[in-house]
């Protein structure tokens, strides 16, 4: 099926997938096969999706224009400069470089057992679990904001192990520093 006329078809002349397949003499299925193929799509209000090439800075690749991010801060519709992959990368990296902060910042090891092999196993247990913020998650956006810090202070840093049998009731939960 020729790539050209199938999406002029169904882009240009707005034709459904029915009326394409009774037009080229197919069947229903062929022509969502190909749409598929050749990465022929509409958006959710019908328009046409913007399917030309982008240079992504960060990995020098070039990716179809639905791999970037669409939205702004402000919600403005702008095209990301990094694609989908290397801005998820990157707020992971982010992340962990906070995470370390606040581990060396708790004394860098397991404060029950010692574990200092590994920053992913540590984990930061509240004391008071009455007193936690269910904001936190938001909060490690930014490393210099007062309430991480706040947050921090009333946790004490234990390797998953340890985190596992204070909740169990198997340790006691070390005391803070």
């Amino acid at each position: 099926m020729n790539k050209d006329i199938l999406q002029d078809l169904y882009l240009n002349k707005r034709f459904s997938q029915r009326e394409i397949a009774k037009k080229m003499k197919c069947s229903q299925t062929n022509v969502r096969y190909y749409l598929k193929k050749y990465s022929i799509k509409r958006n959710k209000r019908n328009n046409v999706t913007d399917v030309s090439l982008k240079l992504c800075p960060c990995c020098s690749t070039i990716k179809t224009r639905t791999e970037f991010y669409k939205a702004n801060k402000e919600g403005k519709r702008v095209n990301g400069s990094w694609c989908k992959a290397c801005m998820t990368e990157q707020t992971a990296k982010r992340q962990r470089r906070y995470k370390d902060m606040y581990v060396k910042q708790k004394g860098g090891c397991c404060q029950s057992c010692g574990f200092n092999k590994y920053n992913g196993a540590l984990e930061f247990h509240h004391i008071d679990p009455s007193q936690k913020d269910s904001k936190m998650s938001k909060m490690t956006r930014r490393p210099d904001n007062p309430e991480v810090q706040r947050e921090l202070a009333k946790c004490v840093l234990v390797c998953s192990n340890c985190h596992r049998m204070i909740h169990a009731g198997i340790i006691d939960c070390p005391q803070l520093s």
